[in-house]
């Protein structure tokens, strides 16, 4: 509820900005340093290049690495745990992958990830294999079986 000023009137979006930036980390009188999204650890650093531009907070994990590897990382980099706990930070539950892709292919290799499946009825509405295949018309040879030849 409103107090003050605007008692009885709607508070201006310029001021309501000001409210919300005066009240965010470590000067919100709920902060604790730290809070949980998805299963990570972030933790506030508004200073540091990967952070949250909006919120300011960045992955436990990542600050751990970089303290590790004693550099920033990069915006390519990304940091895995080994066990697949999100919130087990140690260092030696995480690995440093140079990209996504090299992420994505490990897990593969491991067999955590199945390629996508793709079944009969995931065609495009309105396929039709008959009009795809006058395009190839069987002829048929000396020995009887039919062999496919491309259309002019």
């Amino acid at each position: 509820m409103p107090t003050g000023a605007y008692k009885h009137k709607a508070i201006p979006p310029d001021v309501r900005r000001k409210i919300s930036l005066a009240l965010k980390g470590p000067r919100s009188p709920r902060f604790k340093g730290q809070r949980i999204h998805n299963g990570y650890v972030l933790v506030y650093q508004p200073d540091n290049p990967r952070a949250d531009k909006m919120q300011g907070y960045m992955k436990r994990a990542e600050i751990v690495m970089e303290k590790m590897i004693g550099r920033s990382l990069t915006t390519d980099e990304l940091v895995d745990h080994k066990n697949r706990i999100r919130d087990d930070d140690h260092p030696e539950n995480l690995r440093l992958f140079p990209n996504t892709n090299r992420h994505t292919s490990f897990h593969r290799r491991q067999g955590d990830i199945q390629p996508p499946k793709i079944n009969r009825g995931q065609f495009k509405k309105g396929f039709d294999c008959r009009r795809f295949a006058n395009r190839f018309p069987r002829t048929e040879t000396t020995a009887g079986s039919s062999e496919l030849t491309a259309e002019q």
